[in-house]
């Protein structure tokens, strides 16, 4: 079987999960099948290997056809794919591959969806519930929701500090100023003394204004901020922290604006880190209230929360609890989901 990957990101700044979730796809499909990756980012293998961690073998790179515009030429290349498998931006590419797959992140309301386009499409694979329930509803018969890949037994839990972490790019949409004005009225309570609130997350130059933004907002307060840094520092930085708060589609009501699954939470739970995370998007897919986290709507709420938790002498049975639906979303359950996929086609 022949098999292209194609993800318009490969070649920005910003790779992240969509880019894992794609490259994933490929590392493992590579192992019984012929995957090309089509990018003109010659370094991309190397950043799958030092960023994701990925075993990359059997891999080869193919130049970036879908730049071209000719259609003619587009459609005698992905000819010879048994399989196209290609991260959406809001466009679908000509391809008269035999299967094109089409994987969805953000729940386009509207796909530039065309007869032709329409029918060639096999499959649409979307990261969450919450986005298939929201995408298009042309082609949501044809969706099948394949949770993001979380790399679970690379966390662990080491002995908690009186650290509250939370993990996402530094962006507004992340809502990082909002976990700030939390944090400082947390403070307020006499129970909270020697907590610090720990920010970690991607950079981008077109948000280092946004991040000058926060830092200025939490200046006097001990809040910490760690952007860019390498991923065994950011696995420590789990391990050590013993609550994890998320806030990204507060205040939103418009589904594209929200978090579509959330990997962080993942990552923080199978660091037997409690989440306390915003009750919409993808997440409550991912924390059941309660049981193994909590789900929170206003900041009020999610302080609340959090000084509850600090009152409880055992938060033991909670983490082990979080620990265990870490393993829902693992790499493994990912990679058989894909071969479910394929056995479909």
């Amino acid at each position: 079987m022949n098999i292209g990957i194609y993800n318009t990101y490969f070649e920005s700044e910003g790779i992240g999960g969509g880019e894992r979730y794609m490259l994933t796809a490929a590392v493992h499909w590579a192992k019984k099948y012929s995957v090309s990756v089509i990018t003109d980012n010659a370094s991309l293998l190397t950043i799958a290997r030092e960023r994701f961690g990925l075993a990359i073998e059997n891999l080869h790179l193919l130049p970036n056809i879908f730049k071209d515009t000719n259609l003619v030429k587009k459609a005698f290349e992905t000819k010879k794919y048994d399989v196209l498998f290609y991260l959406t931006d809001g466009s679908i590419p000509t391809s008269l591959a035999k299967h094109n797959i089409m994987q969805v992140q953000v729940p386009f309301p509207k796909l530039p969806l065309t007869f032709l386009k329409s029918a060639g499409l096999s499959k649409v694979v979307c990261n969450s519930e919450f986005t298939r329930n929201n995408l298009d509803p042309r082609v949501r018969s044809k969706c099948v929701v394949i949770y993001p890949p979380v790399d679970v037994e690379r966390y662990h839990e080491k002995l908690k500090e009186k650290i509250i972490l939370s993990v996402g790019r530094f962006n507004p949409a992340k809502k990082q100023n909002v976990l700030i004005d939390a944090f400082a009225k947390f403070l307020k309570n006499r129970n909270t003394n020697g907590w610090r609130l720990s920010l970690a997350g991607g950079l981008m130059k077109s948000d280092e204004a946004y991040l000058g933004s926060l830092k200025k907002h939490a200046k006097g307060l001990p809040i910490e901020f760690y952007e860019n840094i390498p991923y065994a520092e950011m696995v420590s930085l789990y391990a050590r922290a013993s609550y994890y708060w998320h806030a990204a589609g507060f205040g939103e009501t418009n589904p594209m604006n929200m978090e579509h699954f959330g990997i962080s939470t993942v990552e923080a739970m199978a660091s037997g880190c409690i989440p306390l995370v915003y009750a919409g998007g993808g997440q409550p897919e991912i924390v059941e209230h309660g049981e193994n986290g909590y789900l929170w709507k206003t900041p009020s709420e999610l302080i609340h929360e959090t000084e509850a938790l600090i009152s409880q002498k055992d938060t033991d049975a909670l983490r082990k609890r979080a620990r265990s639906r870490a393993e829902a979303f693992s790499t493994e359950r990912f990679t058989e989901a894909l071969d479910r996929l394929l056995g479909s086609l």
